[in-house]
């Protein structure tokens, strides 16, 4: 059994209910602001070579980040999983993403392995103030970004001692 909860961060933490799932078949778990929409989902197993979930060591998730707002550009995309015991996050992948129109999906991601010893997965999206770009400005303009932070709990079922 799997328990997953959630929080935005930011200036204002929304509270989401936790949500129960059996190993990795995580039920979708969403978070939504003015500018995006971000769900880690059950992974998609579309092609042969994706990572399947094993037993003990980490567990497959599928992720879709959807720009709900304006048009943004230099848009980056990065996980990260915490363990326990640790204050140092490690990387699970960063997408370069560039320019990504109002209603587009950011990141369609079909599977990503996240240790079954992680109890958070972060995902930070920044970009670059379309504003200041497309008034002539010198440089990219202003530097944004939302963190969507993802706390996860495994029961001992789901870990080998």
């Amino acid at each position: 059994m799997l328990l997953i909860t959630s929080c935005l961060s930011g200036s204002m933490i929304f509270p989401f209910p936790s949500i129960y799932a059996q190993s990795s078949a995580l039920a979708p778990e969403r978070h939504a602001t003015k500018q995006w929409l971000v769900q880690i989902d059950e992974p998609i197993f579309d092609r042969s070579q994706l990572s399947k979930p094993q037993l003990g060591e980490y567990d497959t998730y599928s992720l879709v980040i959807r720009n709900q707002g304006k048009t943004l550009h230099d848009v980056t995309v990065e996980a990260f999983r915490k363990d326990p015991q640790t204050s140092t996050q490690l990387e699970l992948f960063t997408l370069s993403v560039g320019t990504v129109t109002s209603g587009d999906n950011a990141v369609n991601h079909s599977g990503f392995p996240v240790s079954v010893k992680a109890d958070q997965v972060e995902i930070i999206i920044s970009w670059h103030d379309p504003d200041r770009k497309n008034q002539g400005a010198k440089g990219k303009g202003r530097k944004y970004k939302q963190t969507f932070l993802f706390h996860v709990k495994h029961s001992a079922k789901d870990t080998l001692l």
